[in-house]
C-alpha cells in the first residue's frame, strides 16, 4: 500500500492508440494541460490570469470505475505524437485483462502480476518490459507485545522465511530476495547501486537458516512455539502465498501461523486501525524516488499510531535523530551516512522482515515501442515521453 494517488489504476490496460491521425505531441495527455512557448512577461501574465481561468481538459470522456478516454489538443505548438486518443479501461480481474489482451481489445497492461507472466510471455505479437519497482513486500512484527516484543522470536521468523524460493516461484524470477526495504536503485540519488549493495552486505540480513531460527526460538520466552492468525488481501497476488510459505517453515519451530485471507479494503482497514498488530504483511511503493521515504514511514516513531504504517510499532530515538538528518539535508554524503545508521540499527532488531523487491512489468503490442518504461510510470507522461511505433 502506498499513500499515493496513482494518475492511472496499476490494473489499467491501453485499449486503443489510433495513429491514423497525427497531432501534436506535447499534449499533456495525463493531464490535458496545454504547455505553450511564452516569454517571462507572458509567463507572469498567464500566472496571474490562471487564479480566474480553467485550464483547457483533454479528457474526451470519463466513466469513473470503467474507462477514461484522453484526446490530444491539436491547438498545442510542439512536435507530432502517435496517437490521436488514448483509452484506458480498468480490468482488475487478472484472466479478463489476459483475454482483453489475447484477443486485441487492448495494445498493453501496466503491472503485469508476475504469477501469470508466463501466459503474456505465450501471447502473440506483444513485447513484455521490465524494470526496477522500486517497491519492496515485507512482515511488520510489533514490537510492543506478544510475543514479538522478544527479538529471539523476531529472528526466528526472519530466519525462517525462505526468500529465494519465493522470488522464485512467486515472482517467476522477476525480482530480487530483499535484505532490506529500500532496492539498492532507490539509493541512486546519494549512492550508486553497487555502494547500496555493498552496504547491505555488512548487515545482519537473516537469510533462510532453519537451524538458526530453531535456535533462537529455543532462547525466546516461549521456546516450545505459540500460534498466530495473520490476515492478507485476496487482491494481491503474493502476500498470501508469501504467508503461506512461512507457515510451513514456521510449523517445523512449532509455530502455527494461520493465514487469514479477506478483501482488500478489510485488511487495509485492520492494517491502519494499529490495534492487535502481531504480524502483518504489506507492500509499499515509495511516494517519491528518495531512499528516506520507506523508512521513515516504517521506522520513524511517529507513524507508530494509528494510521501510520509502523505497524511494528518500532520506536528507536537514535533512528527518529538520523530520519530526520537524512530528510532535513541536502547533502548526498550526510544524508547517505545517516541512512546507512538507520538501516544498521533497524536491521539489529528486526524492525521488520523483509522479503522480495519485485520487477515493474508491462505488456505492450509490438507495433509499438515504450523507452524509458519505470517504475513511476503512474506520474510520467509516457504518452508523449517515449511512446510511439517502431
Amino acid at each position: 500500500m502506498s499513500t499515493k494517488t496513482p494518475v492511472l489504476n496499476a490494473e489499467t490496460p491501453i485499449e486503443e492508440a489510433d495513429e491514423s491521425q497525427p497531432i501534436p505531441a506535447g499534449m499533456r495527455y495525463l493531464h490535458g494541460q496545454v504547455v505553450p512557448h511564452l516569454t517571462v512577461e507572458e509567463r507572469v501574465a498567464r500566472g496571474r490570469a490562471a487564479r480566474r481561468e480553467v485550464p483547457r481538459s483533454s479528457h474526451a470522456e470519463f466513466a469513473p470505475g470503467d474507462h477514461v478516454v484522453l484526446e490530444a489538443n491539436p491547438a498545442y505548438w510542439g512536435a507530432k505524437p502517435v496517437a490521436q486518443r488514448i483509452t484506458f479501461r480498468v480490468i482488475p480481474d487478472r484472466q479478463a485483462r489476459l483475454l482483453a489482451m489475447q484477443k486485441g481489445e487492448i495494445d498493453g497492461s501496466f503491472d503485469i502480476p508476475l504469477p501469470d507472466i508466463d501466459q503474456w510471455k505465450a501471447l502473440a505479437n506483444v513485447d513484455i518490459i521490465a524494470a526496477p519497482s522500486l517497491a519492496a513486500y515485507c512482515l511488520t512484527l510489533d514490537h510492543s507485545a506478544p510475543p514479538f516484543d522478544d527479538i529471539h522470536v523476531r529472528r526466528a521468523v526472519a530466519y525462517s522465511l525462505d526468500r529465494a524460493s519465493l522470488v522464485t516461484t512467486l515472482l517467476e524470477g522477476y525480482g530480487e530476495a530483499a535484505v532490506a526495504l529500500d532496492p539498492p536503485s532507490l539509493w541512486a540519488g546519494i549512492a550508486p547501486p553497487e555502494a547500496a549493495r555493498a552496504f547491505y552486505d555488512s548487515l545482519a540480513t537473516y537469510s533462510f537458516d532453519l537451524d538458526k531460527a530453531k535456535a533462537e526460538l529455543a532462547q525466546s520466552t516461549l521456546p516450545n512455539g505459540f500460534a498466530l492468525t495473520v490476515p492478507a488481501p485476496t487482491g494481491d497476488p503474493y502476500m498470501i502465498g508469501i504467508l503461506r510459505g512461512l507457515s510451513g517453515n514456521l510449523r517445523q519451530l512449532g509455530i502455527d501461523l494461520q493465514v487469514r485471507p479477506v478483501d482488500d479494503e478489510t485488511w487495509r482497514a485492520g492494517y491502519l486501525r494499529h490495534e492487535n498488530l502481531g504480524m502483518q504483511i504489506m507492500r509499499n511503493d515509495p511516494d517519491f524516488p528518495d531512499p528516506a521515504n520507506e523508512p521513515y514511514l516504517f521506522f520513524d516513531s511517529a507513524n507508530a499510531v494509528k494510521g501510520g504504517m509502523n505497524a511494528s510499532n518500532f520506536r528507536d530515538p537514535d533512528v527518529d535523530r538520523y530520519l530526520a538528518a537524512a530528510m532535513e539535508q541536502s547533502d548526498p554524503t550526510a544524508r547517505r551516512e545517516a541512512l546507512q545508521q538507520v538501516f544498521r540499527i533497524a536491521s539489529d532488531d528486526v524492525a521488520v522482515v523483509p522479503v522480495f523487491w519485485p520487477l515493474s512489468v508491462m505488456a505492450i503490442n509490438s507495433k509499438y515501442k515504450l523507452t524509458g518504461y519505470s517504475a513511476l510510470w503512474y506520474g510520467v507522461p509516457w504518452a508523449i515521453r517515449g511512446f510511439g511505433l517502431k
